[in-house]
């Protein structure tokens, strides 16, 4: 065997022996497999109150208008909720207590860089939590100083006062999903 063929050998078990991102996600977030279809529709009438006993949730997703469209997916404690595809917004209803959430990316990630995006709250009954889930595009130095193609998409998350949430929702529209089986 060549050197050349041996070090092409190495780098392919090295490959194979690294885990991909996609399938360590931590117990906050569903399945990594799971694939959730996303539809969006129009603005619908104004969020109710939860139910008795218990709170909502609400995400929503806005997008940077250099990023490119994308479906996030939601998990709280280990299942997932929903999703989003651009400026778009669901809403669950949990129970009182701590939860732990999680948002994920849906694509090929080929160009991105941002892990997952975590948050822990302690949700009471009858209250209404607002999340955003921001997707942009990160560009490069080259792109910047050259004009040349480069960069990456990025995602966050942060938890928003009831105005922010509110404001958002009404220039959003509805997403709906379902898990693919």
């Amino acid at each position: 065997m060549n050197m050349g063929a041996g070090a092409l050998l190495m780098l392919v078990f090295a490959a194979a022996a690294i885990p991909s991102r996609a399938t360590n996600l931590p117990p906050s977030c569903g399945d990594a497999k799971t694939v959730i279809d996303v539809a969006t529709h129009k603005h619908a009438s104004a969020s109710t109150a939860p139910e008795e006993g218990k709170a909502k949730v609400v995400f929503i997703e806005t997008a940077d208008s250099d990023a490119a469209p994308v479906t996030t997916r939601v998990a709280i404690d280990g299942a997932w909720l929903g999703g989003n595809r651009g400026n778009s917004y669901f809403e669950s209803t949990i129970p009182p207590g701590e939860h732990h959430v999680c948002v994920d990316w849906q694509l090929n990630r080929r160009m991105i860089r941002d892990d997952p995006q975590f948050d822990v709250f302690k949700a009471q009954a009858g209250h209404v939590y607002y999340f955003r889930v921001q997707v942009g595009w990160l560009p490069s130095v080259q792109m910047i100083l050259n004009r040349e193609p480069g960069g990456h998409m990025s995602l966050s998350l942060s938890n928003l006062n009831q105005d922010e949430g509110q404001y958002l929702v009404r220039n959003s529209r509805l997403s709906t999903s379902a898990q693919k089986k």
